[in-house]
């Protein structure tokens, strides 16, 4: 399965910290206004901001377009869900 991950052509383009998209998304694993959890073929990526939604969705292409202010973006194969490998920032 390691081979597989390695070998998936994925493309993240981050747009001034305030888009970004991505492809061979499979699921969406959590979502909130402060993070986001997206489950691809090359393993989970978690997001991390403020404001964040997901404005675009394509189950077909799984590609996917998240605005917000954008903090932080990280591949990880055992994220749990709704926490993140960062410490949070309290309000």
């Amino acid at each position: 399965m390691e081979d597989i991950k390695r070998s998936v052509q994925q493309t993240l383009v981050l747009s001034g910290r305030k888009s970004l998209t991505l492809n061979c998304v499979k699921n969406v694993e959590s979502l909130d206004e402060g993070y986001v959890s997206l489950a691809t073929e090359a393993g989970t990526v978690g997001v991390e901001g403020e404001g964040l939604k997901i404005e675009s969705l394509s189950k077909e292409g799984g590609n996917v377009l998240i605005v917000g202010r954008i903090s932080a973006v990280y591949y990880n194969d055992d994220i749990p869900k709704k926490h993140s490998i960062f410490s949070r920032r309290t309000k």
